[in-house]
């Protein structure tokens, strides 16, 4: 994602957004009445470890 993003932005990109965009499924597709099950489909961290880089990169605070 990051070697994309430097391609993009030597291209003079000022937006990216990637395909797996609208594929991410970030809700559960039926009712949960238990509020500790609907907290385990979010990030409890933003970014997380394994998001950070990107998200270093993109604002440029690497």
């Amino acid at each position: 994602m990051i070697a994309l993003m430097d391609e993009a932005t030597a291209r003079g990109a000022d937006l990216i957004v990637y395909p797996e965009l609208p594929l991410a499924r970030f809700f559960p597709r039926w009712d949960m009445e238990n509020q500790a099950d609907v907290d385990t489909w979010f990030e409890r961290e933003m970014p997380n470890m394994m998001a950070r880089p990107l998200f270093e990169r993109a604002t440029g605070s690497q």
